[in-house]
């Protein structure tokens, strides 16, 4: 059951009208109030605002990301075999634990500039329908 005495958000002296608790808008004030557990409210304009922010964050994260990704080119991607070289330079011994290591920071690398170009084209789509 919602709690009808709601005075979070700009609620004032405690009225027994339902009001958004970001807001502070009344439930004749907007077109739908969303009730969620212990009486928490939040109003359709509260959730589009929301909504924005989160879509302007994504568009800035995607571009950050291509920004990023534009500067690094992927054929100079060290392959396991150039990072165990690198590796047998500073470490004596542990072959078996430097190539694990090499095949390991390679994929996870490639695995971060493949992710990186999904993410980037997901929010890119995201951004455009909205």
């Amino acid at each position: 059951m919602a709690n009808k005495r709601n005075t979070r958000g700009g609620g004032g002296a405690g009225g027994d009208m339902e009001r958004c608790w970001f807001c502070g808008a009344e439930r004749a004030d907007v077109e739908l109030l969303f009730n969620g557990q212990g009486g928490a409210n939040i109003c359709n304009k509260c959730i589009e605002r929301g909504h924005t922010i989160l879509m302007e964050a994504a568009g800035q994260m995607g571009e950050a990301a291509q920004k990023a990704d534009a500067g690094f080119d992927r054929a100079k991607l060290l392959k396991p075999a150039q990072i165990k070289e690198f590796l047998d330079r500073y470490v004596i011994g542990q072959e078996a634990s430097k190539r694990y290591i090499s095949v390991a920071v390679y994929t996870t690398t490639n695995d971060c500039l493949t992710n990186t170009t999904a993410v980037m084209s997901k929010s890119t789509r995201a951004t455009s329908l909205s």
